[in-house]
Protein backbone atom coordinates (compact mmCIF):
# COMPACT_ATOMS: atom_id res chain seq x y z
CA UNK A 1 0.00 0.00 0.00
CA UNK A 2 1.23 3.48 -0.84
CA UNK A 3 0.39 6.52 1.25
CA UNK A 4 0.30 9.82 -0.62
CA UNK A 5 -0.81 13.20 0.66
CA UNK A 6 -4.31 13.86 -0.73
CA UNK A 7 -3.31 17.34 -1.90
CA UNK A 8 -1.48 15.58 -4.75
CA UNK A 9 -4.55 13.65 -6.00
CA UNK A 10 -5.43 16.08 -8.81
CA UNK A 11 -1.79 16.43 -9.88
CA UNK A 12 -1.39 12.64 -10.01
CA UNK A 13 -4.56 12.31 -12.10
CA UNK A 14 -3.30 14.92 -14.56
CA UNK A 15 0.09 13.21 -14.84
CA UNK A 16 -1.52 9.81 -15.44
CA UNK A 17 -3.86 11.28 -18.07
CA UNK A 18 -0.96 12.97 -19.87
CA UNK A 19 1.01 9.72 -19.87
CA UNK A 20 -2.03 7.83 -21.12
CA UNK A 21 -2.30 10.32 -23.99
CA UNK A 22 1.39 9.80 -24.81
CA UNK A 23 0.84 6.03 -24.87
CA UNK A 24 -2.22 6.39 -27.09
CA UNK A 25 -0.09 8.32 -29.61
CA UNK A 26 2.51 5.56 -29.55
CA UNK A 27 -0.20 2.91 -29.99
CA UNK A 28 -1.66 4.88 -32.91
CA UNK A 29 1.47 4.15 -34.93
CA UNK A 30 0.77 0.40 -34.50
CA UNK A 31 -2.90 0.64 -35.45
CA UNK A 32 -3.85 -1.87 -38.12
CA UNK A 33 -0.52 -3.63 -37.86
CA UNK A 34 0.47 -6.95 -36.33
CA UNK A 35 0.40 -7.49 -32.60
CA UNK A 36 4.10 -6.98 -31.98
CA UNK A 37 5.91 -7.31 -28.66
CA UNK A 38 6.13 -3.51 -28.40
CA UNK A 39 2.41 -3.12 -29.05
CA UNK A 40 1.58 -5.74 -26.42
CA UNK A 41 3.78 -3.98 -23.86
CA UNK A 42 2.22 -0.58 -24.63
CA UNK A 43 -1.28 -2.04 -24.35
CA UNK A 44 -0.44 -3.69 -21.03
CA UNK A 45 1.02 -0.44 -19.72
CA UNK A 46 -2.08 1.43 -20.85
CA UNK A 47 -4.32 -1.01 -18.97
CA UNK A 48 -2.29 -0.64 -15.80
CA UNK A 49 -2.44 3.15 -16.06
CA UNK A 50 -6.22 2.95 -16.47
CA UNK A 51 -6.37 0.91 -13.25
CA UNK A 52 -4.18 3.46 -11.49
CA UNK A 53 -6.31 6.32 -12.77
CA UNK A 54 -9.44 4.60 -11.47
CA UNK A 55 -7.83 3.97 -8.08
CA UNK A 56 -6.77 7.58 -7.70
CA UNK A 57 -10.01 9.10 -8.97
CA UNK A 58 -12.32 6.83 -6.98
CA UNK A 59 -10.57 7.52 -3.67
CA UNK A 60 -12.86 9.25 -1.23
CA UNK A 61 -12.18 9.65 2.43
CA UNK A 62 -14.40 7.63 4.68
CA UNK A 63 -15.18 8.64 8.23
CA UNK A 64 -12.58 6.11 9.34
CA UNK A 65 -9.94 7.67 7.08
CA UNK A 66 -10.79 11.11 8.37
CA UNK A 67 -10.53 9.89 11.96
CA UNK A 68 -7.16 8.19 11.49
CA UNK A 69 -5.61 10.52 8.96
CA UNK A 70 -7.17 13.93 9.56
CA UNK A 71 -3.91 15.34 10.81
CA UNK A 72 -1.90 14.09 7.83
CA UNK A 73 -4.48 14.26 5.00
CA UNK A 74 -3.21 11.09 3.33
CA UNK A 75 -4.43 9.37 0.19
CA UNK A 76 -4.23 5.59 0.60
CA UNK A 77 -3.87 3.46 -2.53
Amino acid sequence: MITIDSKYQQLLLEAVEEYMYKLSLQLETHKGGPLTKERKELTKKQSRLEELQHTISSYQETEEDIFFYKDRGNLIC
